[in-house]
């Protein structure tokens, strides 16, 4: 499952989810703009800017996020659809 963090005011945010469903590819938005826990994450891993876009992964006993994509929207833009679903490893 994608996870993309966005905030009210982001036209990239909204740009890259726009991709996303134009590709048919379900995701999670978490706005940090009222998600205070989703904002101290980000900032906790460095992140200053949005959309930042992870995977999360289950495997059994554990579920972590990882970094889908560097440079947010534009580093999704710059993927295909089966670019994406691989490194999500989610296949239709």
């Amino acid at each position: 499952m994608i996870i993309v963090y966005t905030k009210d005011w982001c036209g990239y945010c909204h740009i890259a989810m726009k991709y996303l469903k134009e590709n048919e590819i379900e995701f999670e938005e978490i706005n940090l703009d009222h998600n205070p826990d989703a904002k101290a994450y980000m900032i906790s891993e460095g992140h200053t800017t949005v959309p930042q876009i992870y995977n999360k992964i289950s495997k059994p006993g554990r579920i972590y996020e990882e970094l889908l994509v560097e440079d947010g929207c534009n580093g999704l833009l710059a993927l295909s659809k089966e670019e994406i679903l691989e490194k999500t490893l989610i296949f239709p």
